[in-house]
């Protein structure tokens, strides 16, 4: 079980150094810089089902907060999407889920530091002035008193600007541990951040996302493809008949027409809604599935609807006795019509009898015994006339059950190819 958690961490902290490597990878370099220091609470995550770990994360009666500040941030923007964050934070642990005024307390002390990639939801909604939130995953290391292990750990938070350069960050993570000898933390801070002048926003007086020192036309709205300068206006064509051809190169402006056609319609001579073009026969009214050439009328013979047929075979079930796989005299009037309704059918369909079992006994022995029961049904309808030719079986043992009554899943089932 050790060595399965080992490797589960593994693969955790491989994808998350992953994602982080590839966000390296791909950013734009930049000179923007973070700074916080604040206040962590350490919330000690015990419960085993997901509405305790709701009330844990609800409730504040079991967090541990130190009196002095005891959580600090660097943080480096990448891009204008993403940033990577190194914390450290200390605390003391005194009480955990499930903790009551008259418990004993602990006094087993905390220390955490975390490295995690973020990324800044504005850009999924449009930029705001004030409101900045985040998402993040990462990777760390915490030690509560003699125990330490390595997490991964996701996060949601955000900065509330008050100055420009000044604001205050509130975060809540979820630290997931892997060590048996360890445990899960949720983690809430807030603090003071502090923005370099690199992460000033950039100024885009006309609104056409390509920032002033880019734009070569910072004061019209433009296109990326012309370095914010805006299309040039082309002069107004006029189609006149609205067929997608333009004044210009249609022959006949004033009439619907096609392009092939040099703009003009297509003639239908024969009336028939086949275009000339494509009718073998121009002069005769026609039908399409004959080239624009009319057809004999042919006497077809009426269809059959057999689907009331069709619904009462699938609906007939076999039962059988447990552990047998001979037919019951109360099944056979069951078989008998059975039968009369495939010669009915007639050569149109082919069946597929399946056969199952309850989940009493071994697999092996229940998949036998259910390919028993299907052959013993083939073999009764080819007795009454009907073509081996028209059946496949299926054994499908004690796969199928249907119902927590043992006698309605030893039983045969018709499908109908």
């Amino acid at each position: 079980m050790k060595n399965k958690l080992t490797i589960i961490k593994m693969k955790s902290i491989l994808f998350v150094a992953l994602l982080v490597s590839g966000t390296l990878l791909n950013a734009q370099k930049t000179n923007s810089w973070k700074i916080s220091a604040g206040f962590n609470i350490v919330d000690i995550r015990t419960p085993d089902n997901f509405e305790s770990v709701l009330k844990d994360y609800s409730g504040a009666q079991d967090w541990n907060l130190v009196p002095y500040p005891s959580k600090l941030t660097v943080e480096r923007s990448l891009n204008k999407n993403f940033s990577m964050q190194l914390g450290l934070s200390l605390n003391k642990i005194e009480k955990g889920f499930g903790w009551e005024e008259n418990d004993p307390l602990t006094d087993d002390k905390f220390f955490a530091v975390d490295a995690k990639a973020k990324y800044d939801l504005n850009n999924l909604v449009g930029e705001t002035a004030w409101f900045d939130p985040y998402v993040a995953l990462g990777i760390g290391y915490s030690k509560i008193g003699a125990n330490g292990d390595f997490k991964v750990n996701g996060s949601y938070g955000a900065n509330f600007w008050v100055f420009e350069n000044v604001g205050l960050n509130l975060e809540s993570s979820y630290n997931h541990a892997f060590n048996d000898n360890n445990t899960d933390y949720f983690q809430h801070s807030a603090g003071i951040v502090y923005r370099f002048d690199g992460t000033k926003k950039i100024k885009d007086s006309d609104g056409d996302g390509i920032n002033d020192d880019e734009d070569k036309c910072p004061y019209e709205f433009g296109v990326p493809s012309l370095q914010g300068c805006p299309e040039p206006v082309r002069p107004i064509e006029t189609d006149s008949d609205e067929d997608g051809i333009l004044d210009k190169d249609d022959r006949c402006p004033n009439e619907k027409g096609f392009i092939e056609n040099q703009g003009c319609p297509w003639p239908d001579t024969d009336g028939d809604g086949i275009l000339d073009k494509d009718d073998k026969c121009p002069n005769e009214k026609g039908v399409a599935s004959n080239d624009g050439c009319p057809v004999e009328e042919v006497k077809t013979t009426p269809v059959v609807d057999n689907t009331a047929l069709l619904n009462e075979l699938a609906g007939i079930v076999v039962y059988f006795d447990f552990d047998k796989d001979n037919i019951k005299s109360s099944e056979t009037s069951k078989l008998d019509r059975m039968a009369s309704i495939i010669n009915q059918l007639g050569s149109s369909y082919t069946y597929d009898i399946q056969g199952n079992t309850d989940e009493i006994g071994a697999k092996n022995y229940n998949y036998d015994l259910s390919q028993k029961r299907a052959n013993v049904v083939i073999d009764y309808l080819i007795s009454k006339g009907i073509s081996k030719s028209a059946f496949s079986s299926d054994a499908l043992g004690e796969t199928n059950t249907v119902s927590d009554s043992n006698a309605l899943n030893r039983r045969v089932e018709i499908k109908i190819k």
